[in-house]
């Protein structure tokens, strides 16, 4: 959530008006949004994390009285769940872009809140990618430095299991072969 940081006291009063603003649109716009993305050929799950980082999400988290940095964190969240489902940015962005096509005109000053929180998402989108692809890689090294240190199949497979459960955060993980 370091995009926070480049928020200002002024850019905060501001995303609260564009926040009242939005507001009663949220539930039409989403709709719309989603509309677009079943057009685009997006699975429902690509659907629910692009949702999760539009302006109307993020209209949504202010007007529940959370500060700005709750939404950066979501953003965060569902862009590491985005690079996960292996959306390529620049779909991300083409879809941020439909959402921002919907969008009623805005005067000058909302259009600046709106230029600086879509700023602050793609940067919080870039940073999410880089975790997940930084993650992923070094999995990628641990594994082959696993089967080149292993002394037998035994050995192998164990060490590969115990490589695989700590890359995924997981509490146990087994392995099920279909035949010898």
């Amino acid at each position: 959530a370091d995009a926070a940081d480049v928020l200002s006291d002024q850019l905060r009063t501001q995303l609260q008006r564009l926040s009242d603003v939005l507001n009663p649109y949220v539930d039409s716009l989403d709709r719309k949004f989603r509309s677009r993305l079943r057009e685009m050929n997006l699975s429902k799950l690509h659907q629910n994390a692009l949702s999760a980082i539009t302006l109307g999400s993020a209209a949504q988290v202010l007007s529940a009285g959370q500060p700005a940095l709750r939404f950066i964190e979501q953003v965060e969240y569902y862009g590491r769940r985005l690079a996960k489902l292996n959306l390529a940015p620049p779909a991300i962005m083409a879809a941020l872009q439909e959402y921002d096509e919907l969008l009623p005109g805005e005067e000058g000053n909302l259009r600046w809140v709106r230029e600086q929180l879509h700023f602050c998402v793609i940067l919080t989108l870039n940073n999410a990618y880089y975790q997940v692809r930084e993650a992923e890689t070094q999995a990628f090294y641990e594994l082959f430095r696993v089967e080149l240190e292993s002394r037998s199949l035994e050995e192998l497979l164990k060490r590969f299991l115990e490589t695989l459960s700590m890359s995924c955060a997981a509490d146990a993980a087994s392995l099920f072969l279909l035949s010898e």
